[in-house]
């Protein structure tokens, strides 16, 4: 059976090779190492190769970037933005990304965390005041979505945009869940308040 898979957005890192096994972290210790520049040429070629065949099997609609550092190796869009109307994807096409986002919210805090600038017994009243249970939620809980943290559900917040200013002050005006701790429960409203912490 083939599954297929409808990305929005597909985001690579290049390393230029030098890449450490997972979980292992790189010592500031250690002798710098020199990065190998990638052929443009070369990684243009394959990325848009290997892309397009999956665009053309309708398994991919996206806009993708590859750099190496500051230097932009490739960027091109593919499929469509809206596929009732057949507008095609641009690189400056803006997507939905969801929770997609929390997977790089939960990098930038373990970043943090391993400088020393925050740690994850934290409470969120040190990053900001008025959240309800503030004192008693730390980042880890927020991070495994276990603080009680209220939901936001007013349509409005998934239709417009809303200032960053108006969802805190409705996220504290919003009943907790639960109690700290004593629960799980899946909360976007959480990782809003961890990417504030992080940004």
């Amino acid at each position: 059976m083939r599954f297929i898979t409808r990305a929005t957005l597909l985001v690579f890192a290049v390393t230029g090779g030098t890449a450490l096994p997972a979980g292992a972290q790189q010592s500031s210790t250690a002798p710098a190492q020199t990065v190998e520049s990638l052929d443009a040429a070369k990684v243009s070629s394959r990325a848009d190769g290997w892309l397009g065949a999956f665009e053309q099997a309708g398994d991919f609609s996206g806009v993708v970037v590859l750099a190496q550092g500051d230097k932009v190796l490739f960027e091109k869009a593919y499929g469509f933005a809206d596929t009732q109307v057949h507008s095609p994807n641009r690189p400056e096409t803006r997507f939905r990304v969801a929770s997609l986002s929390k997977t790089f919210t939960a990098a930038a805090i373990e970043r943090l965390a391993n400088q020393g600038k925050l740690r994850y017994s934290d409470s969120l009243s040190r990053y900001g005041e008025g959240m309800p249970n503030g004192e008693s939620i730390t980042i880890e809980q927020l991070l495994t979505h276990q603080s009680g943290i209220g939901v936001l559900d007013s349509e409005d917040i998934y239709r417009d945009c809303i200032s960053h200013d108006d969802l805190l002050r409705r996220l504290a005006a919003a009943k907790p869940l639960f109690a700290p701790g004593k629960q799980s429960a899946y909360s976007n409203e959480g990782y809003f308040l961890l990417a504030g912490t992080s940004g």
